[in-house]
């Protein structure tokens, strides 16, 4: 059963985690919104995520280069590619030491082994992204491989014309 959820626009732009819990429970609503520890009041907190907003960031630049007749579109895909994955990756990172310095600093936690019950999971949607990005970058990495290798057959190398001529 998910406790507390949030979608990644929702995460990116700042909007308030959702609690699947009914209003019978108030007190451990309550504790959810204002929690004592540093870590899940990090965790929670109601404002955009940096790793998030970058993701979005780069992943609209790559899209919008893409798009560009620019000779370096390629490698600024590529980038951008590689950045929005790391981008995401840091995101799931920050979650993960988030999530464990609450449960570890946390007594109530402690005193019943919540550690084992509670479990920060992400979508496919999340997973989905990251494989998405990174195969971005792989093929704009190819693309301009591609496009270096046509350059390179185009050039005109007179030393080598001279010497099949004669």
């Amino acid at each position: 059963m998910t406790l507390v959820g949030n979608t990644g626009i929702g995460l990116a732009i700042g909007s308030p985690w959702k609690t699947a819990l009914g209003a019978g429970d108030n007190e451990y609503l309550e504790k959810l919104r204002s929690p004592t520890d540093k870590p899940t009041k990090e965790m929670l907190r109601e404002g955009p995520n940096v790793f998030a907003i970058l993701a979005l960031v780069f992943a609209v630049a790559g899209v919008g280069i893409c798009f560009s007749f620019h000779r370096t579109r390629s490698m600024v895909a590529m980038s951008a590619g590689i950045l929005a994955t790391l981008m995401l990756i840091a995101l799931l990172i920050q979650f993960k030491i988030a999530m464990r310095s609450a449960l570890n600093s946390s007594t109530e936690i402690k005193d019943i082994n919540m550690g084992m019950v509670i479990k920060l999971k992400f979508t496919i949607w999340y997973f989905l992204s990251l494989a998405c990005f990174a195969a971005a970058a792989f093929f704009s990495y190819k693309h301009s491989r591609i496009e270096l290798d046509d350059a390179l057959a185009k050039a005109i190398d007179f030393e080598f014309q001279q010497q099949q001529a004669g």
